[in-house]
């Protein structure tokens, strides 16, 4: 019986023994978890790479496997994502949430941000509507009593 003599160096902690060697063959190698093989040599790993995360504003369409990295795509317009998600989640709709307001739109990385209705400028706006309808309808009276007054001052004072 012959050995082998010249068998695979584990090279890195991003591989790990699959098979050790005998007398037979060599030590073939694979990746460790998280990563994948870049590159093999007869049938054992020889170079393993850590699988690519998601950055904000994509989501995994496939995660990574033992022989293929993570691939990652863009969410859609009106969906956003940190970056860990399996898919985008729509944004949410803060005026069809009651007594809500969009306070800052939601991008491709981040959620909408919502906020409580401020109903001071309605409230305000109508005072200022009653006040300005209540001039325009007292002013007209006011010129019609004051000229009568005037007109009843002159007839008095002739007489």
């Amino acid at each position: 019986m012959r050995h082998i003599s010249n068998f695979m160096f584990l090279a890195g902690a991003e591989l790990k023994v699959k098979t050790a060697c005998s007398i037979i063959s060599n030590t073939v190698c694979e990746a460790q978890e998280g990563h994948f093989c870049e590159q093999q040599s007869e049938g054992s790993c020889v170079s393993a790479r850590k699988h690519r995360r998601c950055e904000p504003g994509e989501f995994t369409q496939e995660p990574g496997s033992p022989s293929a990295d993570t691939v990652c795509s863009p969410c859609d317009e009106g969906t956003f994502s940190n970056g860990t998600l399996s898919k985008c989640q729509p944004h949410t709709q803060c005026e069809q949430i009651k007594n809500k307001v969009t306070i800052t739109a939601g991008t491709m990385f981040s959620e909408s941000e919502c906020g409580e209705r401020n109903n001071m400028p309605m409230v305000i706006g109508l005072i200022v509507g009653a006040v300005v309808i209540l001039v325009i309808i007292s002013a007209p009276v006011a010129l019609v009593y004051f000229k009568k007054d005037r007109q009843q001052e002159n007839m008095h004072g002739a007489v």
